[in-house]
């Protein structure tokens, strides 16, 4: 177990370095005694003095582990090293781009470039104090800046985003522009290309990058913009849609642009976009664009791959009607498919805004045969049906073959249908029925609103065999199919991931070519589904037949039961109040798939600990306002190890005091049986 806090923390460690070849360097370092510490203090204030590369080595790493020795103590500063350590590391993704369950942080292996790096973060006030500082500490914080100016570009890359994910207060327009964007960057490794291609500065605060800024130094002393090909400017509100226009403008090679949260934009920034290069644009939640300017932005880059659009309050059907119909009258005659705006969208985001059904078929028309991701989220569309009609197509193989019905396709992978008010439910059922079996691998369903009425259990019942990972793709048309990326209908055995076999080690999820497995579901908000009573009805078929491959699964707000959780297990032979015991003892009947598991403002009682504590993989868990008691949930974490999240939030059965720090208290072997002065 860590060790308690001590009442004082450890002295604090200081490297300087002298200018020029004959001069000495010296490491001094200063601090008071920590409480109960019996070494000698004459050791502890004495001068050291570094003579060969070995004394060097030696001092750089007492200065590393005298930063982190009370790493462990708060965990605080954990986090941040882990923060640090994520940022040195490449992540580790599945192929479809979901990140994998990372370790607890008690377990990670801290590289000696994140110890660096961390305790430059931590005493990153008393090294680059202000300049005006007179003496030799004034010498020290110039030597100290051009270090970090002199670093590696990966490493000061990545210590520039841990500065703004962490710390961004420390950073000044002045800190940051001369430590990370210096105006003569260090030119003494040759063979390394220094070209940057990325301006992220998401995470500052908005008063430290200023029209000023980017005019002067970016544009300007530093010229950036011939060779950036991709900004990240998100919630920088402060800059004017001029900057951002002048910015745009001089970036040639630009392919990726967000600016999400630049409250700013304008017509002007749409207006200088490069249409010719630019495939990414997210111009989310910006209030300046007019409807006008969108039609200008949408002719002018045809070859977008991704537009995020939500919250656009100008995004109307009218504009887009008046769009189509001039795209009409300029192409009759014309057959080059190029010409029509997003021909090759892929990922499309509407949320939020006052789109319809007229103008989603309007988009739909544009982009429908190559779309893979569709969010409608909060609009005003109320017939999921046109989704299918452009989005969906026959396989003309099959028609070829005589095959009647004939095979469907489709391009379709996550759909957001959040806060919709769909017409019948009619409309809901046909959409489902449309799409190939098992194509997508994400489905957000939370606060729907079907036939004026919120989602009943009937109606998920209802879409139970089109969700029903059984039906697959056969093998004879996964091997006759010539384009991998297309789903298509059929009937395939799945894996499963509830066999002996797939516990020892954890297998992946099976990536087959021709299908996709849903991943992620949601229906968060639907307080009318979970209240069936009925074996294999609604909910409970439904958990069922996706627990073999769902990750993620919100169903917070809804009337669901322990009963029906567990139909997230492979077995259920027992009663749960009669199957406490065998169940904690039954490592077979146990789900080691999911990952994230919201249960928010449910009925969900104590007894629910026992479906719980066998979803072993789980790290993110939420119970906010549940009458889930603390014994019953110190269960649950000591049986999911892997546990990193945990949301307690007005748990009454639970003390206040407990609900943030009950985690950390059982991974440190603190439980409830433990004496009240251990808590």
């Amino acid at each position: 177990m860590p060790p308690k806090r001590a009442g004082s923390r450890n002295s604090t460690n200081k490297i300087s370095s002298g200018v020029g070849a004959k001069k000495r360097k010296v490491i001094k370092t200063k601090g008071r005694k920590a409480k109960g510490d019996v070494s000698d203090s004459s050791a502890s204030n004495s001068e050291k003095e570094i003579e060969t590369v070995k004394d060097y080595e030696d001092a750089v790493q007492k200065r590393i582990l005298t930063s982190t020795t009370n790493r462990y103590e708060d965990f605080l500063e954990q986090d941040h090293l882990a923060l640090a350590a994520s940022f040195m590391m490449p992540s580790l993704s599945q192929p479809d781009g979901s990140h994998t369950s990372t370790p607890s942080s008690e377990n990670r292996v801290f590289s000696l470039g994140t110890f660096c790096l961390y305790s430059i973060v931590k005493n990153f006030h008393h090294l680059a104090a202000d300049v005006t500082t007179a003496g030799r500490q004034q010498q020290q914080q110039r030597v100290f800046r051009r270090r970090i100016q002199h670093m590696p570009f990966y490493l000061s890359h990545k210590l520039f985003k841990y500065f703004k994910h962490v710390r961004p207060e420390l950073l000044s327009s002045r800190v940051w522009t001369t430590l990370f964007f210096p105006a003569n960057p260090s030119d003494n490794d040759h063979d390394v290309d220094h070209t940057m291609t990325e301006l992220d500065l998401e995470g500052l605060i908005a008063s430290q990058v200023t029209d000023s800024v980017i005019r002067s130094h970016i544009i300007h002393n530093l010229n950036l913009g011939p060779q950036l090909e991709r900004i990240n400017l998100s919630h920088l509100n402060g800059l004017s849609d001029k900057a951002l226009a002048q910015l745009v403008a001089s970036c040639t090679k630009l392919a990726r642009l967000s600016l999400k949260g630049c409250t700013n934009v304008g017509d002007m920034t749409l207006a200088n976009l490069p249409g010719e290069t630019l495939l990414e644009l997210n111009i989310s939640f910006v209030s300046g664009p007019t409807s006008k300017g969108i039609q200008q932005m949408i002719r002018r880059c045809r070859d977008l791959v991704v537009l995020k659009m939500a919250g656009l309050m100008n995004l109307r059907d009218s504009l887009l009607l008046d769009l189509s119909s001039e795209l009409n009258q300029k192409s009759l005659g014309s057959v080059d498919n190029t010409r029509t705006p997003l021909h090759q969208l892929q990922n499309l985001k509407v949320s939020s805004t006052k789109l319809g059904d007229r103008g989603l078929k309007v988009l739909l028309g544009f982009c429908g045969k190559t779309l893979r991701r569709l969010d409608i989220s909060g609009t005003n569309v109320t017939r999921t049906v046109n989704i299918s009609q452009y989005c969906v197509w026959a396989d003309e193989k099959s028609k070829a073959k005589g095959v009647d019905p004939p095979m469907s396709k489709t391009m379709l992978e996550k759909v957001n249908l959040t806060r919709l008010k769909i017409a019948t439910p009619q409309d809901l059922v046909a959409f489902f029925k449309a799409l190939p079996p098992q194509c997508l691998h994400t489905l957000l369903m939370g606060y729907l609103t079907v036939g004026q009425v919120p989602l009943r259990d009937e109606l998920v019942h209802s879409l139970c065999p089109f969700l029903d990972p059984a039906t697959m793709p056969s093998k004879d048309d996964a091997i006759d199919s010539d384009d991998s990326d297309i789903q298509s209908s059929g009937k395939f055995d799945a894996p499963n991931p509830f066999s002996p076999e797939a516990f020892m080690p954890v297998r992946p999820i099976s990536n087959h070519p021709r299908f996709r497995h849903l991943h992620t579901l949601s229906f968060f908000g639907n307080p009318q589904i979970g209240q069936s009573k009925r074996v294999n009805h609604s909910l409970r078929l439904l958990l069922k037949q996706v627990a073999p491959t769902l990750r993620r699964l919100e169903l917070g707000y809804t009337r669901i039961t322990s009963d029906v959780l567990m139909s997230l297990l492979p077995f259920e032979p027992l009663i749960l109040h009669e199957a406490d015991d065998v169940i904690a003892e039954d490592n077979m009947n146990v789900n080691m798939v999911l990952e994230e598991l919201g249960l928010d403002e449910t009925p969900l009682g104590s007894e629910a600990w026992a479906v719980l504590s066998q979803l072993r993989r789980l790290n993110r868990l939420s119970l906010a306002n549940t009458r889930m008691e603390q014994e019953a949930v110190e269960r649950v974490i000591q049986a999911c190890t892997q546990i990193t999240s945990l949301d307690l939030t007005s748990c009454r059965a639970i003390p206040i005091r407990k609900r943030r720090s009950l985690l950390q208290d059982v991974r440190q072997g603190r439980t409830k049986t433990d004496s009240d002065d251990d808590w």
